[in-house]
């Protein structure tokens, strides 16, 4: 997913929310391809990429006074901390205090190994209440492979609280699988019931649910397989659509 789009769409939301008198956030989806050692006709290294990615994020995170939630998709441990490293040097070359955190595992081990799916904030404007990686999969508690998937695939979901306004919401990002129909179906639907749980476990009394933001390189059409799912479940909305875009095309 190109990141200009997401942030066109994503900001045209929050806007929105704004003026709704809910719950002001900034939330960027960016699947920063992966540090690959073989790369593609034309492809940049990671070395050459990495400044171009930390200088967009950092450029969108200015442009608004709202809360941040960055979610990445391809994501090896080495460009995590290079992202964080740089999203912290630039904050501090403007007078920012405030160092950026994450949440999140690589999906081949549960710890460093392999790709994350991350979650990126500021503990400064956001409290982490809970969070949680689950595996896309029959066994989603442990690293595994599920309906004929490609690669290990997660879910990664956290809860946090407003520190401005004490609001509480959930936020999850996820990377479906690019070979296998099923295992993209059947993944997007653990997701959807993690987030749907977290949503009633962390409301606050008098609330119904929290809200909630699904972010992610889905790797589906808009009405097939999990773009479908995640339509027909009721329980989300496309933000392309609710912010008044009209067709989707590929965003999710």
């Amino acid at each position: 997913m190109h990141l200009t789009n997401s942030l066109t769409i994503l900001a045209l939301a929050a806007n929105m929310a704004m003026a709704q008198d809910t719950l002001p956030l900034r939330i960027i989806t960016w699947n920063i391809r992966w540090a690959t050692p073989v790369r593609e006709i034309n492809e940049k290294p990671w070395s050459t990429r990495a400044p171009l990615v930390i200088s967009t994020l950092s450029k969108a995170i200015a442009d608004t006074p709202n809360a941040v939630v960055i979610g990445m998709q391809e994501v090896i441990a080495a460009q995590l901390d290079d992202i964080k490293a740089g999203l912290n040097q630039q904050a501090r070359a403007q007078g920012q205090g405030e160092e950026w955190s994450h949440i999140g595992v690589g999906r081949d081990d549960g710890q460093a190994k392999g790709e994350f799916s991350p979650i990126l904030y500021r503990p400064s404007a956001l409290r982490l209440l809970y969070n949680e990686t689950k595996w896309l999969s029959p066994t989603p508690n442990i690293p595994s492979l599920g309906w004929g998937a490609g690669s290990r695939r997660v879910v990664t979901v956290g809860v946090f609280e407003h520190a401005a306004t004490g609001r509480r919401f959930a936020a999850a990002n996820t990377h479906l699988d690019n070979l296998s129909a099923r295992a993209r179906r059947e993944g997007v639907q653990v997701a959807l019931a993690r987030v749907q749980t977290v949503q009633q476990e962390y409301a606050r009394e008098g609330e119904a649910r929290l809200p909630v933001s699904l972010t992610g390189d889905f790797n589906s059409e808009p009405g097939q397989d999990a773009y479908a799912t995640v339509a027909g479940s009721g329980c989300l909305g496309e933000l392309y659509e609710l912010a008044g875009g009209g067709a989707a095309g590929w965003a999710l």
